[in-house]
């Protein structure tokens, strides 16, 4: 679970970088943006659940 939550950095990352070089438009890597950080809320619930 750990991993997934390094992967969705990286991935939050390409995003960011992808819309400075201009390979995406910057709402769209906004909203993408977003997915990912709700997706990295529920993984952290997930893993705390799993600890618990």
């Amino acid at each position: 679970m750990d991993r997934n939550l390094g992967s969705a950095g990286e991935l939050e990352t390409q995003l960011i970088i992808s819309a400075r070089l201009k390979f995406m438009a910057e709402e769209e890597s906004l909203r993408l943006c977003r997915s990912v950080i709700e997706i990295r809320r529920m993984l952290r619930g997930l893993i705390s659940s799993t600890y618990r």
